[in-house]
């Protein structure tokens, strides 16, 4: 998310008493990473009855710990309570109010921040569940800490709309600021601002007490407004190196790499000079000083490019890098504890080994648009060998192919858009999060940019399977070619093609269906639902468990560094044994930034049937060709011994279009005709089953 700057407005605060300070705020609009609107790795305070259309009582939550030293009015506090309708206090003697008035006032809430403070109701509803939740992202001594007022629902009748965020940010280098994004209430208004303890001086945006809701209409962030507070006076010169773009987590040994990132102006004086410094490992900083420059004042922004770059010598190696700003306009900077970002970067050799990319698609039998989700993923996997997906249903209505460790997977990457996808699990540059939608071909330029990225691990699956206990046992292989470090982990799961089933949990909403834009699309006239639907790469187990298996590759791994994991898995009896396979991957993990998980290589098993310990192998496919095909396509394949055959062609959606054939054949080479002539431009999967074992091909009909 990019910061986005508006005019600006300071305010200076009611203030009762010749000698105590007060809070002045200003107003500003963005925010910007790591802070996201839909963060998904939270702790709830509160969350709404799970009956649809109930709310919770007005109620104050139990004391939430900050986890770092902060002063309010200047007075240190520890912790805070929570209510539903708006605010937080540092008091518990304060009760939930939901009639908001114009501070200050001895009647309270005192000591008290309001985010939006109004007669607000914590319910269950159709969209996303309200609730107040928490979290901190950063590093000391710049840690954020949130409190957030999460899709909650007017209380009021007569608001427009229904739903709206708030967040209050605790600052570790101190003051606060208030965010209201992301929702659709016009008309709402509420108190937003800040009371002392005893109610004699306050600190309110104009407007209050009917301070309307500002809509801002996506969460990406680049709309939010932004209130920010300072105790006593904002500082004249406050600079904050905000991120650092020219040094990937990993680097090659002896190469030249430029430091440059964003600095943000927060004091109340423009910049028109400033040094601009970095440090290795703690030595003696390398200085570049910058003139003639205008940054703006509250939260205005400048790309920094340090002349001096950093070349490490030796591969194997963790440097800390910190960048800070200061000399500004030839002065100290009025709050230096939020200066300097840091930044820890591993040096290898840049030995790679080809990449297998695993797309995981965030789906639903609910989902509407799904489909053409589904549509695209596989024409992602017949452009690219090298490529697996994996269908990872989740989302509140009805989908019978959820479950615990697929819920579990969507609320970590906090995807919320349906059909969304995450390619090798990358935050790429220009979105603030991991799952992105399909628009603008996001996901082929995205896995175009992965099938040749760089990788350190070469990734492998061995496994066997046991028929008659349904038993499937795997090793996961890791081989590195090249350094690496982190907390690297081992995942697997287990996935099932071609799921079917009966009812509202099986059949696929289908929005594309008669749809004036979408004529052409394959799925046009399938139905809406379409009953039947043939569910593709089902995620169906992650025996690995979803953060993946830890303690088993070290934090620094060397070239020919290998590390193996076995699992067990029971496969349940209504799977299909033969629409088994494994994908295997690894990955970093970073519980406090999912933007830092990126899998650095996958592997997939293919069926396991091929390894049942008990059937031989008798089926083997050769070829089909022309692929794709106008006509006349010709399919070969091998039997070890004479069996009864099926050859049959079957669409996109699972349904059987022809019987090829339907017969007893013997024992070697066969090629079978298939005409085409009769069949409609798409994707069209000839099955052949011979026995208790069958082969899948995708073909593609093009005329």
């Amino acid at each position: 998310m990019k910061k986005q700057l508006l005019s600006v407005l300071i305010i200076m605060a009611f203030s009762i008493g010749a000698f105590a300070q007060s809070y002045v705020y200003t107003t500003t609009t963005g925010t910007s990473d790591p802070y996201n609107v839909l963060e998904g790795t939270t702790t709830d305070i509160m969350e709404a009855p799970s009956a649809s259309g109930t709310s919770l009582p007005d109620q104050m939550s139990s004391l939430i710990s900050i986890p770092f030293t902060w002063r309010f009015y200047g007075n240190v506090v520890t912790g805070y309570y929570a209510s539903d309708n708006g605010y937080i206090a540092f008091d518990n003697t304060v009760t939930s109010n939901p009639s908001n008035d114009l501070p200050p006032s001895a009647s309270g809430p005192n000591n008290s921040i309001y985010a939006f403070w109004d007669d607000i109701a914590i319910e269950e509803g159709g969209g996303a569940t309200d609730k107040v939740k928490y979290w901190t992202y950063g590093e000391e001594p710049n840690r954020v800490h949130v409190v957030q007022w999460h899709s909650f629902t007017p209380g009021d009748a007569g608001v427009t709309g229904s739903y709206a965020y708030a967040a209050i940010r605790l600052y570790e280098c101190g003051d606060f600021d208030i965010v209201n994004g992301y929702g659709n209430s016009t008309g709402w208004t509420a108190t937003v601002g800040c009371e002392n303890s005893d109610g004699t001086d306050a600190t309110i945006v104009t407007g209050s007490p009917s301070l309307d809701y500002p809509d801002p209409a996506t969460p990406d962030g680049d709309d939010d407004v932004v209130y920010r507070f300072y105790y006593g006076a904002q500082p004249v010169t406050d600079l904050t190196v905000m991120d650092e773009t020219g040094l990937a987590t990993s680097v090659v040994t002896s190469s030249s790499n430029t430091i440059t990132g964003t600095i943000e102006n927060w004091g109340s004086a423009a910049v028109t000079s400033l040094d601009i410094n970095y440090s290795v490992d703690g030595a003696a900083p390398v200085t570049s000083s910058v003139s003639s420059v205008n940054i703006a004042i509250n939260g205005g922004s400048y790309t920094y490019s340090h002349p001096t770059t950093f070349s490490p010598p030796t591969p194997g190696v963790l440097h800390t890098i910190q960048v800070w700003a200061n000399n500004i306009n030839g002065s100290a900077d009025d709050m230096p504890c939020n200066d300097t970002l840091t930044k820890t970067l591993f040096v290898n050799e840049g030995i790679t080994t080809s990449r297998h990319v695993l797309l995981e698609e965030f789906t639903g039998a609910w989902c509407g648009w799904c489909p053409d989700g589904h549509t695209k993923s596989d024409e992602i996997v017949s452009a690219y060998s090298n490529v697996s997906v994996v269908m990872i249903h989740a989302g509140t209505p009805t989908d019978d192919m959820k479950f615990t460790e697929s819920l579990a997977i969507a609320t970590e990457f906090s995807a919320t858009s349906f059909p969304g996808a995450m390619i090798d699990r990358v935050l790429f540059d220009g979105f603030d999060k991991v799952p992105h939608t399909r628009s603008s071909n996001n996901w082929e330029n995205h896995t175009a940019e992965r099938v040749n990225a760089y990788s350190p691990v070469d990734v492998s699956i061995s496994k066997s399977y046991d028929s008659g206990t349904r038993v499937i046992d795997a090793t996961v292989t890791a081989d590195f070619v090249d350094y690496a470090a982190g907390d690297i982990r081992i995942n697997l799961f287990v996935v099932e093609d071609n799921v079917t089933g009966t009812g509202s949990g099986y059949d696929q909403a289908n929005y594309l269906d008669g749809h004036p834009d979408y004529t052409t699309h394959p799925l046009y006239n399938a139905g809406n639902p379409i009953i039947g639907y043939n569910h593709r790469h089902v995620l169906r187990a992650v025996p690995s468990g979803v953060p993946g298996t830890s303690g088993v590759i070290p934090g620094i791994v060397s070239p020919g560094g290998e590390y193996s994991q076995a699992y067990s898995y029971t496969l349940p009896s209504d799977y299909e044994e033969t629409e088994i396979e494994l994908v295997a991957f690894l990955s970093y993990y970073n519980s406090t930034d999912r933007g830092n998980n990126d899998i650095l290589n996958a592997a997939s098993s293919g069926s396991i049937t091929l390894a049942i310990n008990d059937i031989a192998s008798n089926l083997s496919a050769r070829d089909f060709y022309p692929n794709p095909v106008s006509d006349l396509g010709m399919l070969s394949f091998h039997l070890n011994n004479t069996e009864t055959v099926l050859v049959e062609v079957r669409n996109m959606i699972g349904q059987q279009v022809k019987v090829i054939r339907h017969s007893k054949m013997s024992a070697g080479d066969h090629m079978v005709a298939i005409s085409v002539s009769d069949f409609s431009d798409g994707i069209y999967y000839v099955n052949i089953l011979a026995g208790e074992q069958s082969i899948t091909k995708k073909i593609v009909v093009l005329k």
